[in-house]
């Protein structure tokens, strides 16, 4: 069933927000930013240049030598980068035992906008277009909280979704995007689950078969027309 947010799942998403973990346990952290504006995790504001290379001493963040209580929030009207991707949203760099985790804090709306454009070719129709942003707007609420361990909701790989930030955005993955604002797929009144994959080979399985937990909807289904994709076919040679 297509619905809108209900106000549960509203709450569940921090008002629509989630938290993308860029990196984990690295040494330094390389930022660039337009009118960059930054709060320690005492709430003080810090003075940043808009480029800087922070660090970490224990549960301090280093920026241009001085050390500030973590977590240290960057912002900006403008994308912000670190590394070679710019990112909507907020920055957050926390340090624990003298390294850092980057974590990307945004609208889940925005953040779909770093995935579709890597997750579906922009070029394809509108209509499938919408159906993966729908796809993966459920996807992202299911997960929230997945990589709470870490301090972050949702990894950038396959683990949970791709994600490349600005990187990737389209005007048509855009129009998907915001043609089906806030609309989820639900089973008996709970956000489903959408996995999805680049390729089913010509069926999908049965999630009993691959996870051990049988759900209702995820069983075997025919693809109803042949893929020209090269890997709708593959060979495996198994030796005993």
């Amino acid at each position: 069933r297509l619905v809108g947010f209900g106000d549960v799942y509203k709450r569940q998403a921090q008002a629509h927000s989630i938290r993308v973990g860029l990196a984990s346990g690295v040494p330094s952290a390389s930022v660039r930013g337009r009118a960059l504006t930054a709060r320690s995790g005492s709430g003080k504001k810090i003075g940043v240049p808009s480029a800087f290379t922070a660090k970490a001493r224990g549960s301090s963040v280093i920026i241009n030598g001085k050390a500030w209580p973590s977590p240290v929030t960057l912002s900006s009207r403008s994308p912000i980068s670190f590394g070679k991707i710019a990112y909507e949203g907020a920055l957050v760099l926390t340090a624990r035992g003298g390294r850092l985790t980057v974590v990307n804090r945004l609208d889940i709306e925005k953040y779909l906008r770093g995935v579709l454009g890597f997750e579906v070719n922009p070029q394809w129709d509108m209509e499938v277009l919408k159906a993966q942003a729908v796809i993966s707007r459920t996807y992202a609420l299911t997960q929230m909280g997945r990589h709470n361990a870490a301090g972050y909701d949702v990894c950038t790989g396959d683990h949970c979704q791709i994600y490349r930030g600005v990187n990737v955005h389209h005007l048509s993955t855009d129009r998907a995007i915001a043609q089906t604002k806030d609309q989820i797929l639900t089973y008996r009144g709970r956000p489903a689950q959408t996995f999805f994959c680049s390729d089913a080979g010509g069926a999908t399985a049965d999630i009993a078969e691959v996870w051990g937990k049988p759900v209702p909807y995820l069983v075997v289904r025919r693809e109803p027309y042949s893929s020209p994709s090269p890997h709708a076919a593959w060979k495996v040679d198994l030796t005993c």
